[in-house]
């Protein structure tokens, strides 16, 4: 486990252990207890499409109900979870995505701040900025504008308390020790009660946790309250209509029966939920996005030149029908949503016995070779969708190469790549956006958003990498993937010169 979660760079042992094993093999958690690291594709969509069979962790649901509560959709369950999945879709939904590209521009026209920055720079040749936590309060300000319909202002320096306190919490979250794997080895064994006691202790680390819940409830509940306001009061033509997601879905929830409906507190918790999972994945895929693109100039500068391309002029924003109309740059943004996952594992539980169905055989430690494998009651199950993604039998003998251009070869579906007729995942057959009933909802939203972003950013600025290799970056799991410094902070040291230059 220590190998596993808690490598300098992400994955020195798990790709190996890919290679060695395949696509389904066993290693040891706490207590002498068996889990099993699952990449194999036919297996991932048996256990992504049977949420009642393969549950998340108690670890997992825990960790939501300390940080967000009991009703958050990724708490609920069965029909909870099926009604409230119903509301927040409507507002996920293709049509719901085109108003966002406006939005999303009007954030990135704010990285000009970057331009102060590189003012200070410029009087050291090739000086590298960090330009980490600036990326991150751009997603941060681009969840709260477009999805709950908040300013933040993390961009203008002027953030709020709500958005300070979410800031912290991820850091904290980031920062994992032996202990924590220890501690999480134990959840399962404490009562649920025990555990909601500790919210009550005086540490930091709880303080911090009892303030988050108070402020996102508080601002949650103003949030909804202004929205259910604003839907009352539009005229039947909609004019006027607020194009955030929490808006939308409170135009959907009072549209349906109220048998149907979530209640106000299910509505109020979705908030959290939108800002924990939205933020911190996209601004680590968009810092990722731009390390890469510091490594491979000619790469960058031939994704300018097609963003150059489609908005004739800088000064034009991109809307939403000019997004599909970039292949080499969505080509680049699969790539690295292919390479440096959000979320590169994810826990499941299995609450009664069953048969795994494999993509190809498997030859147990007693020499014995099936196509399916018995899984027990309560076995534990690792979701590896980080080892998917660079799983050989599906994307070749290059899997662990970072070549855009796979996806612009003639036979392969840029949209949905059929893996021996299966297909994983909801955008590109990556597993990066998970599958099934509890497939990411905002995947959508984070695409266009990074869409969005990097196109402006490209246009603005060049990216390269630092000779300095002190300022060298590497993935590292902090609950999602973020890029860390070599003195182990989370960071993204790079040279960034005006495109002009």
């Amino acid at each position: 486990m220590y190998q596993l979660l808690l490598p300098d760079h992400y994955g020195v042992h798990e790709f190996k252990w890919q290679e060695k094993y395949g696509a389904v093999y066993r290693i040891k958690g706490c207590f002498n207890e068996n889990r099993l690291m699952i990449s194999d594709p036919t297996a991932l969509k048996y256990i992504l499409n049977d949420p009642t069979t393969f549950e998340r962790s108690i670890q997992q649901q825990e960790i939501v109900n300390m940080l967000i509560g009991e009703k958050a959709v990724f708490y609920v369950k069965g029909d909870s979870h099926r009604r409230i999945r119903n509301i927040m879709n409507t507002a996920f939904s293709p049509s719901n995505m085109r108003a966002l590209p406006p939005v999303f521009s009007n954030i990135a026209e704010k990285l000009q701040t970057l331009r102060e920055e590189l003012s200070i720079a410029d009087n050291e040749d090739n000086a590298a900025i960090d330009i980490y936590h600036t990326l991150h309060s751009a997603t941060l300000d681009a969840v709260g504008e477009g999805a709950i319909g908040y300013q933040f202002q993390a961009l203008d320096d002027n953030d709020s308390e709500l958005g300070q306190i979410h800031q912290n919490i991820i850091t904290m979250s980031g920062v994992r020790a032996k202990s924590d794997i220890i501690f999480e080895g134990i959840v399962p064994y404490i009562p649920p009660f025990l555990l909601r006691l500790a919210l009550s202790f005086p540490s930091p680390a709880f303080t911090a946790l009892r303030r988050n819940r108070e402020v996102s409830r508080k601002v949650a509940k103003e949030l909804v309250s202004a929205s259910m306001g604003s839907a009352k009061g539009e005229n039947q033509h909609g004019e006027g209509q607020r194009k955030d997601l929490i808006s939308v879905m409170v135009r959907r929830n009072l549209a349906t029966n109220a048998s149907d409906r979530m209640s106000d507190e299910e509505m109020q918790q979705q908030i959290p939920s939108l800002m924990i999972a939205g933020q911190d994945t996209t601004g680590n895929t968009l810092s990722m996005a731009i390390y890469e693109l510091g490594k491979d100039l000619a790469l960058q500068s031939m994704i300018r030149k097609e963003v150059l391309g489609i908005s004739e002029n800088v000064q034009r924003d991109l809307k939403f029908e000019d997004l599909e109309k970039l292949p080499l740059m969505n080509a680049f943004l699969k790539e690295v949503l292919r390479m440096h996952p959000g979320l590169p594992m994810s826990d499941r539980v299995a609450i009664t016995d069953t048969l795994l169905p494999l993509s190809e055989a498997l030859v147990t430690t007693s020499g014995e070779r099936i196509t399916a494998l018995p899984i027990r009651k309560g076995q534990h199950i690792i979701i590896a969708t980080a080892s998917y993604n660079r799983l050989v039998s599906v994307w070749g003998n290059d899997a662990h190469v970072f070549r855009p251009s796979r996806w612009l070869e003639s036979g392969r579906d840029n949209d949905v790549m059929s893996v021996k007729g299966t297909a994983l995942g909801p955008y590109a057959g990556l597993a990066t956006f998970f599958g099934g009933p509890r497939v990411c909802l905002g995947w959508r939203f984070a695409l266009t958003e990074l869409q969005v972003l990097l196109s402006v950013l490209i246009r603005r600025f060049k990216f390269s990498l630092p000779d300095d290799k002190n300022k060298f970056i590497r993935p590292r799991l902090a609950v999602t993937l973020a890029p860390v410094r070599e003195d182990g902070c989370f960071g993204l040291p790079v040279v960034v010169k005006d495109v002009d230059e």
